[in-house]
């Protein structure tokens, strides 16, 4: 009997070790679990902390690159206009200079009698008068036209009629030469 309370105690005791082992077991599987749960739900929460604050760094940057961007296209477009406007202003200077010039011509005292050598041959000279600098009525050949003095800007000559006026002023010609130049250029596109 002694055998056999040996190996009941022998198997009540294998019982209880393995119950001891199993339920060991069954805390270090639950254990391991909640520390792994545990573990995975701190890097999500780190994962969605580090992903927002990427995120506010790419905005603020990108809003900083936007910033920048327009500010370098605002400097650029404002020295474009300025290089635009010493263009427009050099051609204007060296437009005045060229009439200036042809004022002091013999191409003028040209120019201002075919004018009138124009409006003599249309027929229509008699019904007007030729207004032109006083400076200029030596120029004319024909001494026989009537003729009046006005301040013309830049000399030319301006034949008036009851109905109709035909300007050949310079200070004309120059401003519609300045208006051509500026679409034709696109100068201000």
């Amino acid at each position: 009997m002694s055998g056999e309370k040996q190996k009941m105690s022998e198997s009540i005791v294998d019982s209880i070790i393995s119950e001891v082992e199993a339920t060991t077991l069954k805390m270090e599987n639950e254990y391991q679990n909640t520390v792994q749960k545990e573990i995975d739900d701190y890097r999500s929460q780190v994962e969605l902390s580090i992903n927002q604050k990427i995120e506010t760094i790419r905005k603020r940057e990108e809003k900083k690159r936007s910033t920048q961007e327009s500010e370098l296209r605002f400097s650029v477009s404002q020295k474009l206009r300025q290089h635009r406007l010493e263009l427009f202003n050099k051609f204007e200077a060296d437009m005045k200079n060229n009439i200036l010039k042809f004022l002091e011509s013999d191409d003028y005292k040209v120019y201002l009698n075919d004018v009138v050598k124009n409006i003599q041959e249309q027929g229509i000279d008699q019904e007007g008068v030729f207004k032109l600098r006083e400076q200029d009525f030596k120029l004319l050949n024909n001494k026989q036209v009537s003729c009046v003095s006005q301040d013309l800007e830049l000399g030319g000559i301006i034949f008036e009629t009851k109905t109709k006026v035909y300007d050949y002023s310079l200070l004309t010609r120059f401003n519609n030469a300045m208006e051509t130049f500026v679409k034709e250029s696109q100068l201000w596109i």
